[in-house]
């Protein structure tokens, strides 16, 4: 994989992650022929790498994804040695990220008016994907403090 190479020459990395992403037809905006936009979370994070391929600290990796990604369990241990983790251990390359700066925007309709933003809350609710239903709750997180 020539990312290691990369990585080896010059250990950093921008991670870019975003959620809450609603697509906002014209319409909701202003009368039937008004400019679409979106709304979104952003980040991105620079970071120092720090890569391994020491069996033990793979496992930990691997112990964290999976009580995150399954936490009920049910998964055999992650352990070095003779099993089933253990065997594939060998075949992958762990990374350690240490922040070092962020960037962010979310962009939810903050230039708009209050009146506006909640008529766009209520048509996601409408809508009801699951991504509207996250980034109505920015909205209207950000309207509640608004209003204190």
């Amino acid at each position: 994989n020539p990312v290691w190479e990369a990585i080896a020459e010059r250990p950093r990395a921008l991670l870019s992650v975003f959620g809450a992403y609603a697509y906002i037809p014209g319409h909701w905006n202003q009368d039937e022929y008004g400019v679409p936009t979106s709304y979104y979370a952003a980040v991105q994070l620079a970071c120092d790498i720090e890569p391994t391929a020491d069996e033990a600290e793979l496992a930990k990796i691997l112990e964290g994804q999976l009580g995150h990604f399954q936490p009920e369990g049910k998964h055999a241990p992650v352990e070095p040695g003779d099993n089933r983790y253990g065997k594939l251990l060998p075949s992958i390359r762990g990374l350690r990220l240490t922040v070092t700066g962020v960037r962010a925007k979310f962009k939810f309709g903050g230039n708009r008016t209050p009146q506006h933003r909640e008529a766009v809350a209520e048509k996601l609710a409408e809508r009801g994907t699951p991504l509207d239903r996250e980034a109505r709750t920015h909205v209207l997180r950000r309207l509640a403090r608004q209003k204190t």
